[in-house]
């Protein structure tokens, strides 16, 4: 794929994906250094998501119910971080558990009574367990080889099992906005899509369209089409915006002002958080 926009990205104009070549910040890694919650205090990174979260996973668990065919519905949520997602599919009667690699971030879903393991996909997960439905929410961008990921899914999938994508669109107006930036020698923004400097960088940006490929070269279609989920809000927007130390408070505040233009224009356009649910078919070709 050529570079494109920065040495560090790459497009694929056939395929329309784009892809990098960050790596996380490994001394944050190592160091546990994870951005803390400031309001809740609770060791989570995203916590200033959560009303955004909130109101997704409840669609996406509506979605899940009704497209799976099996019930009681056996789920494994993938990067589950302190559990906010099992909760909710949880009180939907979904039998859900997680797994998280970080054990301070999952610590708090731990306390509360969560099964979450702590471990790496799919090492944690015994050979001959079987899931109806397996979860990446906000996870799947990150991942090195989405294909060899998506060919675990369905070796651990029950017949007519599920893979939940939800993961940024690269159609969606943030991006879009970014780019343009970026065209106008404005770096920051697109620094930001990636996570540039990030223990989590993004590695991968797709489309509905580029989502839906990869999906079905790895023996998966369609169970509904893609939704565009919410992905902004005000509440919050600072704290995320400042979560990283790579904007001084200047550069901030204006990435904020042109946030809150884009909250208010995202109406018009595709949102900038899709959700596919394929289900598991006969073996690709």
């Amino acid at each position: 794929m050529p570079s494109r926009g920065t040495p560090w990205t790459f497009y694929c104009g056939g395929c329309d994906y784009w892809a990098s070549t960050l790596e996380p910040v490994s001394a944050l890694v190592e160091q546990g250094a994870f951005p803390n919650d400031g309001e809740t205090g609770d060791g989570n990174p995203i916590g200033y998501l959560d009303d955004v979260r909130v109101a997704n996973f409840d669609r996406i668990v509506a979605e899940i119910g009704r497209a799976s065919r099996t019930r009681p519905l056996r789920l494994l949520e993938v990067g589950c971080g302190p559990g906010l997602f099992l909760e909710r599919a949880r009180r939907a009667g979904i039998e859900a558990q997680g797994i998280e690699v970080y054990e301070e971030i999952a610590r708090p879903g731990i306390a509360r009574g969560l099964p979450i393991r702590i471990g790496m996909f799919p090492d944690c997960v015994a050979d001959h367990e079987r899931f109806d439905a397996i979860a990446f929410n906000d996870v799947f961008e990150h991942l090195p080889n989405p294909g060899a990921v998506l060919d675990v899914c369905r070796r651990i999938l029950a017949p007519d099992g599920l893979v939940v994508l939800n993961l940024p669109n690269s159609h969606g107006l943030f991006f879009k906005v970014a780019r343009r930036a970026l065209g106008c020698g404005v770096l920051g923004p697109w620094d930001r899509m990636w996570q540039k400097g990030f223990f989590t960088p993004h590695l991968h940006y797709f489309s509905a369209g580029s989502l839906e490929r990869l999906c079905r070269r790895h023996g998966f279609a369609p169970a509904i089409a893609p939704l565009h989920l919410r992905s902004t809000s005000l509440r919050g927007l600072w704290r995320r915006i400042r979560v990283s130390d790579a904007f001084g408070i200047p550069a901030a505040a204006t990435y904020y002002g042109g946030a809150v233009a884009c909250h208010f224009l995202s109406g018009m356009f595709e949102s900038d958080c899709i959700l596919t649910i394929m289900r598991k078919t006969a073996p690709p070709a």
